[in-house]
């Protein structure tokens, strides 16, 4: 008798414990909160999927969309697709659309990374210089450790800094963050995990 395999949940386990995955397959306009493994907090209709990639379609809002996997010492990271315009997109530290330490990229290669507590932004933590050279298919991972904020892309640090005891006990990873409006960076395989 042959046996077809079972449809894996996105959750599997390494020797570092449960990680997460994530390939936006599915059909174009499903909201992500609606995906199994994912839940929104001020966030709801931001992200959707569009031709099997994960896009922002919302306006204006700060909310993230965490999934199942959390970490204090943790890393949330994905191949970008597109940037169009400025919007965060990866986060870790998250409790929720008001807790949380997210990831923007712009236009012209810049990073930010930022630290919202209370509802309340800390303007950048740290700003990477332009011209970073950032293309489709990069690799682009934000980490954090201790009081340690990473950015990596394509493995390589571009980004370290202190994240200055904010948001210390949070472990939530996702995607969120300020989700500017026309924002449409398209990211693809997403896998978040601790450390």
């Amino acid at each position: 008798m042959f046996l077809m395999p079972v449809c894996a949940l996105p959750v599997v386990e390494s020797g570092g414990g449960s990680v997460f995955t994530d390939d936006f397959t599915g059909t174009n306009g499903q909201a992500l909160e609606d995906r199994t493994g994912w839940t929104a907090y001020n966030a709801a209709g931001n992200f959707e999927i569009s031709s099997n990639r994960l896009s922002a379609v919302g306006s204006g809002s700060n909310g993230v969309v965490l999934c199942n996997v959390s970490a204090v010492d943790g890393y949330a990271k994905a191949i970008w697709r597109g940037i169009n315009s400025q919007c965060c997109f990866l986060c870790v530290r998250a409790a929720d659309g008001s807790n949380n330490v997210s990831l923007r990229i712009n236009k012209g290669g810049k990073l930010q990374v930022r630290s919202e507590v209370g509802g309340s932004h800390t303007q950048p933590i740290s700003t990477s210089a332009s011209g970073l050279g950032f293309v489709a298919d990069d690799e682009i991972q934000l980490e954090a450790e201790g009081d340690t904020v990473r950015v990596r892309r394509n493995g390589v640090s571009v980004i370290s800094a202190s994240l200055g005891g904010r948001n210390a006990s949070d472990s939530g990873l996702g995607v969120g963050g300020s989700v500017l409006s026309g924002g449409t960076e398209i990211i693809d395989n997403f896998e978040a995990g601790p450390l």
